[in-house]
């Protein structure tokens, strides 16, 4: 039994879940673990157990040093404001928040991919069928979403599939992932945004 494998995909499985309910609308329950510290508290707990390098490790706890507890509704507020002005622009989104859309930003094309039936879409939904995995929430989500993605990964890792895991991040979550977190730490104006950009690249450094 390798421990220290299984030590490193349940911290990753655990980081995954915390960085899915990230790139969805903040909730009121997400906004009272920023608020409580348990958050910031979490994020500490798991950084040991991610493999990640020394020098990424120090990046998430400088970040981790920067978001202060706060009162819920406020923090709720600014968490909404900054999803928003990130994932959620109706034109130019700055980190868009599906593969397809991103990769189609990063590759600079001026025509947008359909959000649900593009190639990348649909091959994903092939994946899902076949893995027996229903997706829980809203069919309109779509699901190249990165939501959709890391929510997926984290089952695979929780059934300990550590080979189907292996596969999925090197042909998809792994292939946007570290660009897509890396730019969410760059351009994040809010002390939690930025340490989630972080978290992500630590979760998925190459």
């Amino acid at each position: 039994m390798d421990t220290a494998r299984d030590a490193r995909e349940a911290a990753l499985a655990d980081a995954c879940r915390l960085l899915g309910a990230c790139v969805r609308l903040p909730t009121p329950e997400l906004a009272a673990s920023v608020a409580d510290g348990s958050l910031a508290a979490s994020v500490r707990a798991l950084l040991p157990h991610l493999g990640c390098s020394e020098e990424r490790m120090r990046s998430v706890v400088r970040r981790l040093v920067l978001c202060q507890p706060a009162e819920p509704a406020a923090a709720l507020t600014s968490l909404r404001r900054e999803y928003t002005r990130l994932f959620a622009h109706p034109v130019k989104p700055i980190v868009p928040i599906c593969e397809s859309l991103f990769t189609s930003a990063l590759r600079g094309e001026d025509e947008k991919p359909l959000l649900m039936v593009n190639r990348r879409a649909m091959e994903l939904d092939e994946v899902y069928r076949a893995a027996g995995y229903e997706r829980t929430r809203s069919a309109a989500v779509p699901p190249d979403h990165m939501e959709t993605e890391l929510a997926f990964l984290t089952v695979l890792l929780d059934k300990r599939a550590s080979a189907d895991a292996a596969v999925f991040l090197e042909r998809y979550a792994g292939t946007w992932a570290p660009t897509f977190f890396a730019l969410v730490e760059d351009h994040a104006r809010t002390p939690e945004y930025a340490l989630f950009g972080s978290l992500g690249c630590a979760c998925f450094e190459r």
